[in-house]
């Protein structure tokens, strides 16, 4: 320290256009003294050294350095960038002055994508400080905006048409909106509110329905959301002046069918929110309520592919309708509906379930002509129908083809009558696809209202009209092998019923593992898995895998979809966990395995280290698992180390130094100590198991490497923690290898540890630690038969279904879905 207070000094004296001077204020930076680092900094920005500085923000690892990074670069255009993305340091001190640094900035001069960082931080960040200035920036802003405006909704506003909330990712969009709601709540006078709504938002909003549907009107966007931002605030806070300036229901409800014809349904989301602030707890207007969105849900337009990325896989995808996001597609749209009609009827939760039955069998009436009293015409006679027409039309065309043909030389009406058959044919062609276009949407708005019937309903609420929906829609499709959205949709709809009840979730069970072993890579196989994960959750049958389910789903481990992967790895260390499996072992092998890969997502990746920090501190059974798995793994690897290379060092992970000193860390008595679970005794040392299965195996192998891989984790084992008894084991193991291998300082060095007692040759506590370690060598065999026995890990036949075409499954699939007619 007293060094580079001396060069600071030297420094300080120096020719500021020396290029030498540079280059060691840049090495101060990096210094490992702490002090020194805080001191180049301000020394860098007294030369303008801004792009060191921004090294020095981005990568110290002290928070005091980059916080004092932070304070000196000055806000320009070339350090935005930077700043912003320390609303993401994990240090809440560098984020705060992050926040301090935009204070007085006009949020709508910088760019849109840095603006929307800002505005989620008020609601995002996990610490209230950061979310406080963070607030506080927005409130500065507002204030300079509008300085002479009696309320700054206009500022507000503005702010969102910059942003342009409703086409903005939509990881954002909910914290977005709590932001602005959190602005309205706290800065804007409720009489200030009612006014700005009854004079201004309402009245706006409701000129829609006046104007040609063709007009552009972007203004609507933040207007509709502002003013259902301020309905909510005002209802939470039962303000009842409310209910006198709300549009009618009536009106609302021409409102949201226009946004449904135009299918804006970011503005049909939050109109249909601004509805339910009619709902003050009157029956009566629940009610009107209810029958409002049941109408909506009959007449939203579907469409077989609800995005532009039909087969993305998203976590989102469970939570639509349950403000994640706002709605981007019918799909969306459709699965909000169904929450909050499932919301107006929670006193009455019997009612949900047979509402929703009657919404889904009056839609399906034109699909099976199942009442008899329908008057519309039966939509797959129709297609029959036509398809026959078709078919004999096509068989007109040959037969006067082949006339034609006959009569070569000859001109007469021939040739006519083919192209008005060719005519004829391309019109029914037409006609029939949209036909089957219309088919195809009413099922898939049906099944979707009957997927969201089933997420929201409770436990054994189940219905008998639920049943009949049941055999009519999905199982219909999968027997009539109708791919595509449809069957994602079939396969969901028996997954949800499967999970209220074991019975029913035995009877479909073979339909899930069929999907499995297809091995798709597609948003259908990440549904299945999501819920054959949960069937092992909820239902204690499957704790012995009676189907055989375990190893299709850890196979998905290799999939080369980083969602699927990292769905499958939370979701078996939630089992794990939970104790929802009978042999834990292997599936603890291959999650060890995956942590550490250097292939793995860091979804995953940070799932699992979550997972290993808890697991082994619940009980000692976790413990013994978590310690035979490891050394299940190590004799593998010694293996395949000496047939002369290890596949799974290779594969798996990119630094085996930090997978044993990970698992030495969570399996050393110290660590195990602070657990309140349990407790062991001095015989209990798993740091000695693993020293003994060490030197057991030292014994078998004379390669270079593996005798340098065992020597480098003995040396990092916790020696100290031994007791008289395992250490004069230890010390007996490595004299009867030392011969082969030179290993004299170990040796040497734990004969110092040894007190001065002796030992009998055979002892029971030697008998039980000589047989775990057999039982542990009967597992290596076990799993490395299996890794010999299947395919090179790189070449898992994983398939990426094609988004032109429709996937035709495996003739495997075919065959046993053929036997569930009789469901």
């Amino acid at each position: 320290v007293i060094i580079k207070k001396v060069l600071e000094t030297k420094i300080l004296e120096a020719v500021p256009g020396d290029l030498a001077l540079k280059r060691t204020i840049r090495q101060l930076l990096k210094d490992k003294t702490l002090e020194v680092r805080k001191k180049a900094i301000s020394i860098a920005k007294s030369y303008s050294m801004e792009k060191d500085i921004k090294k020095s923000m981005n990568s110290d690892p002290s928070k005091e350095v980059r916080k004092k990074a932070v304070c000196s670069l000055n806000l320009t255009t070339t350090n935005l960038n930077s700043l912003v993305n320390r609303f993401f340091d994990v240090d809440q001190d560098v984020r705060v002055e992050a926040c301090r640094k935009f204070t007085g900035v006009k949020l709508i001069d910088i760019p849109k994508e840095k603006t929307i960082i800002i505005l989620s931080q008020c609601s995002k960040d996990r610490s209230p400080n950061v979310r406080n200035n963070a607030f506080e920036l927005i409130k500065v802003y507002l204030d300079l905006y509008s300085p002479h405006s009696p309320n700054i909704i206009q500022g507000v506003l503005d702010l969102c048409s910059y942003v342009e909330v409703q086409s903005c990712e939509q990881k954002y969009q909910k914290h977005i909106y709590k932001s602005l709601k959190l602005v309205i709540k706290n800065l804007v006078l409720r009489q200030e509110l009612l006014s700005t709504l009854e004079k201004f938002l309402f009245p706006q909003i409701m000129s829609a329905l006046e104007e040609s549907q063709t007009q552009n009107r972007e203004y609507d966007f933040p207007a509709v959301l502002v003013a259902r931002i301020a309905c909510e605030v005002l209802k939470e806070e039962e303000n009842y002046e409310l209910e006198n300036i709300l549009p009618s229901l009536e009106s609302l409800e021409s409102l949201m069918l226009f946004y449904n014809q135009t299918e804006n349904w970011f503005l049909l989301h939050n109109t249909v929110l601004i509805s339910q602030c009619h709902d003050i707890g009157e029956e009566a207007i629940r009610e009107q309520l209810v029958e409002i969105l049941l109408e909506l849900c009959g007449k939203i337009s579907m469409s077989e592919s609800p995005s532009t990325e039909e087969n993305k896989i998203t976590k989102e995808y469970f939570n639509i309708g349950k403000e994640e996001g706002f709605a981007q597609n019918s799909q969306e749209t459709l699965a909000l509906l169904a929450y909050q009609i499932n919301s107006l009827l929670k006193q009455k939760p019997k009612e949900f379930p047979r509402v929703m039955s009657d919404l889904i069998n009056e839609l399906r009436e034109p699909l099976d002509g199942y009442f008899e009293d329908t008057e519309q015409e039966n939509l797959n006679r129709r297609k029959e129908a036509l398809r026959s027409e078709i078919t004999s039309l096509v068989h007109r065309r040959q037969a006067e083809q082949d006339e034609l043909q006959r009569l070569k030389g000859i001109i007469g009406e021939v040739p006519d009558r083919l192209a008005q058959l060719n005519q004829t044919i391309e019109e029914k062609i037409q006609e029939y696809q949209e036909l089957d276009k219309a088919h195809k949407n009413l099922k898939i708005q049906c099944l979707t209202l009957t997927v969201e019937m089933l997420r929201n309903m409770n436990q054994g609420e189940s219905i008998p009209e639920i049943n009949e929906i049941i055999e009519k829609l999905p199982i219909q499709a999968i027997i009539g092998k109708e791919w595509g959205l449809i069957y994602e949709l079939s396969v969901e709809c028996l997954g949800l019923l499967s999970l209220q009840n074991q019975e029913i979730c035995e009877a479909y069970i073979p339909i899930f593992k069929s999907v499995l072993e297809t091995k798709l890579e597609s948003k259908l196989q990440f549904v299945n898995l999501k819920l054959v994960l949960d069937f092992f959750m909820v239902h204690k049958s499957m704790k012995s895998d009676p189907f055989e389910l375990l190893e299709d789903v850890m196979s998905y481990l290799e999939s080369p979809n980083a969602e699927i992967k990292s769905l499958v790895g939370e979701g078996l260390g939630k089992l794990l966990l939970m104790e929802r499996l009978e042999n834990p072992k292997p599936v603890l092998v291959k999650l060890m395995l995956h942590s550490f890969s250097r292939n793995s997502p860091p979804a995953l990746k940070q799932a699992s280290r979550i997972f290993f920090n808890y697991y082994n501190t619940l009980s000692k059974s976790n413990s013994d698992e978590l310690c035979s798995a490891f050394l299940t793994i190590l004799g593998v690897i010694f293996y395949e180390e000496k047939k002369g290379g290890s596949q799974i060092i290779e594969y798996f992970s990119s630094d085996f130094a930090k997978f044993y000193q990970f698992i030495f860390v969570h399996l050393s008595p110290s660590f195990l100590k602070g657990s309140n679970k349990f407790t062991l005794d001095e015989t209990e040392n798993y740091h000695f198991k693993i020293l003994y299965f060490l030197c057991r195996e030292l014994a078998k192998y004379t390669q270079k490497g593996t005798v340098k891989l065992i020597w480098r984790m003995m040396n990092e084992l916790d020696h100290q923690s031994f007791n008289v008894t395992q250490r004069f084991i230890i010390q007996e193991l490595l004299k009867q290898v030392q011969s082969k291998i030179e290993l004299k300082t170990f040796v040497v060095w734990f004969q110092k540890l040894l007190l001065k007692t002796e030992l009998d040759e055979e002892t029971e506590y030697q008998n039980s630690v000589e047989q775990e370690y057999q039982t542990s060598v009967e597992f290596v065999h076990i799993f490395k038969n299996k890794l010999e026995q299947s395919k090179s890990l790189q070449d898992i036949p994983f398939k990426r279904e094609s988004s032109d075409t429709e996937s035709e499954p495996s003739k495997q699939i075919k065959s046993e879905l053929t036997n569930y007619e009789q469901l």
